[in-house]
């Protein structure tokens, strides 16, 4: 926090995963297939999500129909993901007329009726395949398909940096593996609050940390890339309270710098790697605001912290402040 200064005197940019087809949201659907009179004719509008990891487990929610009205006559759906070896069994369920947006769950008061598939299976490469929903069970009833997206597991291997202020708005780099950007689908979640991701590379995302109630504990950090799917990497991020700077001593040096200064204040030391937490000393930095340069501070205790003035021969004051996720 800005609250020490300090003043100089004169000396006295994506790669999709092999196999993968690019398209946007639920928007690829397939052409409307020959219909079979005397049966319902079922159309698909979307999925919710169109998209899941080759490991399968991802439960499919589809709107379009007519389901309402069928549910008494056929009440043993199913979804068919690509050939008749894959598929799973469904149910009726309740929800919104629009799918949910970012962040937002499949309602079941939301006015109208959908099929819910029970989990994808798993497939043995990363592909589209079509896919179809049956009322009557036989595949012989349907009007049209949609294409569901099988994707590699994502892996994630590294963040920098591990830590930052409970207030949030630290800008986190992810390494790790197959990553895909499906747009709003594709988020980090530090614990059990998802922000969006922007995907850089099939190896790398970024994402801005949320604000966050928990400081000096480990919070579980994964990825998705259809907002139902985390990561299984044992990865953490650490919240810890911003230091705040009170003094800093001496507050006066020479415009060529070097000399040692002192800042006192509190938070400055909250972790203890010796017991397994986060070590920040590499990512502990003086940080001389107006002159837009950070230079590495020693933290001697949790008040008190040195490192060494930077030259300046332009600014006459600045504010000094102690960050420790550099």
């Amino acid at each position: 926090m800005i609250l020490g200064f300090f003043s100089s005197v004169k000396a006295v940019e994506e790669a999709l995963p092999e196999g993968v087809a690019e398209a946007e949201g639920n928007d690829a659907f397939m052409a409307p297939t020959t219909q079979t009179s005397g049966r319902p004719q079922i159309t698909i509008t979307s999925l919710n999500p169109a998209h899941g990891p080759v490991s399968g487990d991802t439960q499919v929610t589809v709107r379009g129909g007519p389901f309402e009205q069928y549910r008494s006559a056929y009440p043993e759906p199913k979804c068919r993901f690509g050939t008749d070896e894959m598929i799973v069994s469904a149910a009726y369920t309740q929800c919104s007329i629009e799918p949910p947006k970012r962040g937002e769950r499949e309602s079941s008061t939301g006015g109208a009726w959908c099929v819910q598939c029970e989990f994808s299976p798993a497939s043995l490469e990363s592909k589209p395949v079509e896919f179809t929903v049956s009322l009557t069970g036989d595949f012989t009833d349907i009007a049209s398909a949609a294409q569901f997206y099988y994707y590699k597991k994502s892996r994630v291997t590294d963040l920098q940096p591990h830590q930052g202020p409970k207030d949030g708005a630290t800008v986190v780099r992810v390494a790790g593996e197959n990553f895909v950007d499906y747009g709003d689908a594709t988020t980090c979640s530090f614990g059990t609050r998802s922000v969006p991701a922007t995907v850089i590379s099939p190896t790398e995302i970024s994402c801005t940390s949320p604000a966050s109630d928990v400081v000096q504990r480990a919070m579980p950090f994964s990825v998705s890339l259809n907002g139902q799917q985390q990561s299984k990497d044992r990865i953490d991020y650490w919240y810890y309270n911003n230091p705040q700077v009170t003094v800093v001593d001496p507050s006066i040096g020479p415009e060529t710098g070097g000399n040692e200064i002192m800042l006192r204040g509190d938070n400055f030391k909250p972790f203890s790697p010796e017991l397994g937490e986060v070590d920040v000393t590499a990512d502990t930095f003086c940080a001389f605001i107006a002159l837009d340069v950070k230079v590495p501070a020693t933290v001697l205790n949790s008040t008190r912290a040195t490192c060494t003035a930077p030259p300046s021969y332009y600014y006459k004051e600045t504010p000094v402040e102690l960050t420790l996720n550099d």
